[in-house]
């Protein structure tokens, strides 16, 4: 197994959830902004690594506006973005919904450009569509203003280049985030995981 190690470097002050699902299950994402922070008038999902597009905008009371029809069934939404959180359900996953998910708020700015303020919570799910799990525990990784780095596994038995356990991630998408500082919640695969 092949072990590549990148440079480390500087990001935000962000949790990072790995999530894993086997296909026909469900997963919930809860983001929130600090209460304190201005009030907002809408809501981003977005997916930004696989397939980076825009999820669903939500503006205030108005329906959620989902961008593909296919997502549409099965898209659970709660919360209100001026309470500063909002919980996104996706049900009947598959194997194709595999990517890094992240929520923005938007806030408005007088006479200046809207702001985007992004959640503090993004998150990896991963959607096996083999029956197992591949990870042995759900991931949580605290980046503050530090050092983090980047580990890549070239030849890991998750992925179809080592010829068992298909899935559908493509080559580009083997990088896993190795912290500086983690916790992780061990004994099986919780539906949910909360950092502390």
């Amino acid at each position: 197994m092949g072990l590549w190690l990148l440079p480390p470097f500087s990001v935000p002050a962000m949790i990072f959830l790995h999530l894993e699902r086997q296909q026909g299950e469900s997963v919930e994402f809860s983001c929130h902004i600090e209460p304190g922070s201005p009030l907002p008038y809408g809501f981003y999902l977005k997916r930004t690594w696989l397939q980076p597009r825009i999820v669903f905008f939500w503006y205030q009371n108005d329906p959620p506006d989902v961008k593909d029809a296919a997502d549409k069934g099965r898209l659970s939404i709660s919360g209100d973005p001026s309470s500063h959180a909002v919980n996104v359900s996706f049900s009947q996953l598959k194997a194709a919904d595999t990517d890094r998910y992240s929520c923005e708020f938007m806030v408005e700015r007088n006479g200046k450009e809207d702001e985007k303020i992004p959640g503090r919570t993004e998150f990896f799910l991963y959607v096996s569509s083999d029956g197992e799990y591949h990870f042995p525990h759900v991931s949580i990784l605290r980046a503050a203003p530090a050092l983090c780095s980047f580990s890549i596994h070239p030849f890991s038995s998750v992925y179809p280049e080592s010829g068992r356990r298909g899935s559908s991630l493509s080559p580009e998408a083997q990088t896993s985030l190795s912290p500086a500082t983690w916790a992780s919640s061990s004994g099986g695969i919780p539906r949910r995981s909360l950092a502390r």
